[in-house]
């Protein structure tokens, strides 16, 4: 994550806006097809233990790893030729197979807990990536030169991958165990997981998918930046989320309703601390950012990011904790795909209305929907209202606290500070008071529980 950030701030200021378009569209439509290809293979394999994992891999019916690559050729096929007017239809086809491979095997290394290989492997990766990237900015090479040394660069780390997987599976002895498996229930949940991830690259990349289908190159950079994902953002809500599950797995007793409760409402009160602060510094902010990492090359991104910037808040709150605790799977994946459908069928009369802010507010606005979708079930699942699973009168002292000081912060520092000055002390009152309102939260929880 950190390796790609670098490359789009850095090919964002050095390169045409064309080229850069072509680059960012790849990858694009690499991660929506990979998606497809991989069909949640590499999350259904770190359901199980490894000597499960074992056995089942062996029992596994041949046809299904046919079954497997064919799938995984067609969609590399399709890549390939959605790009053979940029990179080239074998490049791209061959840098879908081998990385789809590599991150199913890279799922089987973690299943083994081999996260040593794993850091050690990726760092390397990175630092080769870049590197790569950084000499094509010399100018002497073209996108397709720069994806094939990507390409040689990943068959590497397979290779490694392999060599690793093989050498692992020798050491994990097999289950004796004469328990059957139950087929039907592992393709139900690789099915119900792979439907789910894809649905979720899906809501995180179809309008990007399609803008660089049907805009031009230069427009679709545009795009891309003012929609781009808050780096790392995700990793820290996915982290509080599934450490949500854990404790939540630990609950039990006549109590347990409260607790859950409870629980919803400090993951809320944490998350808030980070979002909300995060949020209304990008909202105020957004010009400077744009001006100085972006060397205002990008301003006519602002808008779309202004409105991307508006789903942040609803990332206060895990939203599928509860349902997923209670194993709900079916109304999640129901939620997922209304959310997806109707951000699709949003998309073009909100573009002919708002050009491509409009297409950013389609997704703004089925978030919320979603959102509210969850919630109203997690309620029936717990048979209490909604409003009892929210920490309303927290969120509601936040927002007032963080919107009057930044809007406050940002009038003074504009008066009186040049452009990287005023995002400079934007930046430090943004960590500041994150922190300072984290750990407020942190206390106040200590307080009450010891």
């Amino acid at each position: 994550m950190l390796a790609s950030l670098i490359v789009t701030i850095v090919f964002s200021r050095r390169l045409d806006a064309d080229i850069y378009g072509d680059y960012q569209n790849f990858w694009i439509q690499y991660f929506v097809l990979s998606a497809v290809a991989c069909m949640g293979t590499h999350v259904f394999l770190l359901t199980y233990s490894p000597a499960y994992l074992k056995r089942l891999l062996q029992q596994l019916p041949k046809r299904v790893y046919w079954l497997l690559a064919g799938w995984i050729v067609i969609s590399a096929f399709v890549l390939g030729w959605l790009q053979q007017a940029n990179i080239g239809f074998a490049i791209a086809a061959a840098i879908l197979i081998v990385y789809c491979v590599g991150t199913i095997v890279e799922a089987f290394l973690m299943a083994g807990k081999r996260f040593q290989l794993l850091s050690m492997v990726n760092v390397v990766f990175s630092f080769a990536f870049l590197w790569m990237h950084w000499v094509f900015l010399d100018g002497i090479q073209s996108l397709a030169s720069l994806f094939s040394q990507v390409l040689l660069l990943a068959a590497l780390r397979l290779i490694v991958y392999i060599v690793a997987a093989f050498l692992f599976s020798k050491k994990i002895e097999t289950e004796t165990s004469d328990e059957l498996i139950h087929w039907k229930t592992v393709r139900s949940l690789w099915l119900h997981m792979g439907l789910f991830d894809i649905l979720q690259i899906l809501f995180r990349w179809a309008d990007k998918f399609f803008i660089s289908l049907l805009l031009v190159a230069s427009v679709s950079a545009i795009y891309f930046n003012g929609s781009n994902e808050i780096p790392f953002l995700p990793l820290i809500l996915g982290a509080v989320g599934s450490a949500g599950l854990i404790q939540l797995a630990t609950v039990s007793g006549d109590n347990k309703l409260n607790e859950v409760i409870q629980l919803q409402h400090i993951s809320g009160r944490i998350l808030s601390a980070i979002v909300f602060p995060l949020f209304f510094f990008l909202l105020f902010f957004s010009g400077e950012l744009f001006g100085v990492v972006f060397k205002h090359k990008y301003d006519l991104s602002v808008p779309v990011f202004l409105v991307t910037v508006l789903a942040i808040p609803v990332r206060a709150y895990n939203f599928t904790t509860v349902l997923q605790h209670y194993h709900k799977g079916r109304i999640i994946n129901i939620g997922a795909v209304l959310d997806i459908s109707l951000a699709c069928l949003l998309m073009y009369p909100l573009y002919l209305c708002f050009q491509l802010p409009g297409v950013a507010l389609a997704f703004v606005i089925t978030t919320y929907l979603q959102a509210a979708f969850y919630l109203y079930h997690s309620g029936r699942v717990l048979q209490v209202s909604w409003l009892q699973l929210l920490p309303l009168r927290n969120w509601v002292i936040k927002a007032i606290v963080f919107f009057s000081l930044f809007i406050v912060l940002h009038y003074v520092l504009v008066r009186f500070l040049s452009e990287q000055m005023v995002l400079t002390c934007g930046c430090i009152a943004l960590a500041t008071t994150g922190l300072a309102a984290l750990l407020l939260e942190l206390k106040s929880y200590r307080a009450q529980n010891g």
